[in-house]
Parts: structure tokens; sequence; C-alpha cells
């Protein structure tokens, strides 16, 4: 099972569910490094649901999806980081650099 492996995206999707969070920071990052898109929807729910998170997996869950969305789903994901103010200067941080790229 490779890192870009769709069978590996799934594993991981779901594993990010259970664990300490250092464990679930680091799954979310390889997620986003897959840059699949079916762990969009899964990583925006997590996003949103409140048991078991904090705003430091908030901020790693919104740079892992600035490594997946395309430009059309920027506003959504800007949407998700204003309830979190220092997470929107960090993200728009993120969006400037990937202008670069």
């Amino acid at each position: 099972m490779l890192l870009g492996d769709a069978l590996a995206v799934e594993i991981m999707i779901k594993a990010v569910k259970e664990g300490n969070a250092f464990v679930r920071e680091n799954l979310i990052m390889a997620i986003g490094y897959s840059r699949d898109r079916r762990a969009v929807r899964p990583l925006i729910e997590l996003f949103e649901t409140q048991e078991g998170m904090n705003d430091d997996i908030r901020a790693v869950i919104l740079t892992a999806l600035g490594y997946i969305a395309e430009e059309a789903e920027v506003p959504i994901l800007k949407n998700l980081s204003r309830h979190y103010n220092y997470l929107l200067t960090k993200y728009d941080a993120l969006l400037q650099i990937m202008s670069l790229l």
C-alpha cells in the first residue's frame, strides 16, 4: 500500500476519526499530500464535527484541503475558516503561496 494508492486514502480517511491528536494531524496531512479528490467531503465533515476536534486539527484540515482543492472550492474553504479568525490569516497565507505555484 503506497501513499498515492486509492486504498491507502480510504483507509486513512477511516482511521483519522480515531487516535490521538498527533496521529490524526499526521493522517490528515498525508491525505492532503495524496491530493485525492475523494477526501474533500470527509475532511469538510471532519472540520465541522465537534467531537474530538480542536483548532489545531482544524488548521491541519484546512491546510490539507488547500493541497486538494480546486480553484472553484477556494470560497468554500475561506467560508469554513472564517469561524476561526487566526486560521483565516494562516489560510490566506497558504493561498498566496499556492498562487505562486
